[in-house]
């Protein structure tokens, strides 16, 4: 069922992989960008943008053609009330990356930048589950991994734009923000560029050993 959100409060969205009994995701905090007050937005509209963007499509191309791209969630929590949780398992399909898998611990990078310096203007996505020929002979990323990511970021980075929200058919920018707020009430800062580093990083949350992880979808 839809979770509908008032302007331009912020929410979570995550899509999730997985290969084997393991499970990987990735966390975007979503806000909505120059929303009139009152504005309802929905889950909807945003799993919409994520398949007219090829979002999904993209999200496989990141991925070995072992794994499988569960779906996403979009979770919304006020104070004082209990969560709003949406799912979408209509893009549920295998990867298309490659063949094979590197070890699971294994993940592909990627950076995001705000315009606020430091750290907390900082975020990083951990992409699971590259594909075998993805670890180039110098031990680094393969051209083509680098820009199966990049073309990822490049369509989540600028945000989508939603038309006819609300009773006012007024348009709205959901963007990829910063989990550092300022403001009351409190707002993100989005994130304005994006890079793809020429190395791995290593999630030790993630492996076949100690408890299976079950599939949040």
């Amino acid at each position: 069922m839809p979770v509908f959100i008032n302007g331009n409060v912020n929410a979570r969205l995550s899509l999730y992989w997985q290969l084997g009994d393991q499970v990987g995701q990735i966390d975007h905090n979503i806000s909505a960008r120059d929303v009139s007050v009152g504005a309802l937005w929905s889950s909807a509209d945003l799993f919409n943008q994520l398949t007219i963007t090829t979002a999904y499509d993209l999200a496989k191309a990141m991925v070995s053609n072992n794994a499988t791209l569960l779906g996403a969630k979009l979770y919304y929590k006020l104070a004082g009330a209990p969560p709003l949780v949406d799912q979408d398992t209509s893009p549920n399909g295998a990867g298309t990356g490659g063949a094979g898998n590197l070890p699971t611990q294994v993940s592909g990078l990627i950076s995001w930048q705000s315009v606020v310096g430091g750290r907390q203007g900082k975020g990083r996505s951990y992409v699971p589950f590259p594909w075998t020929a993805a670890l180039g002979a110098t031990g680094v990323p393969i051209v083509a991994y680098q820009t199966a990511l990049a073309d990822y970021a490049g369509v989540m980075q600028p945000g989508f734009i939603v038309p006819n929200v609300g009773s006012g058919g007024g348009t709205l920018n959901l963007k990829l923000c910063t989990h550092y707020t300022v403001g009351i009430p409190t707002r993100p800062f989005p994130f304005d560029t994006f890079s793809v580093p020429p190395a791995f990083a290593t999630q030790r949350r993630r492996g076949f050993f100690g408890r299976q992880n079950r599939a949040p979808i």
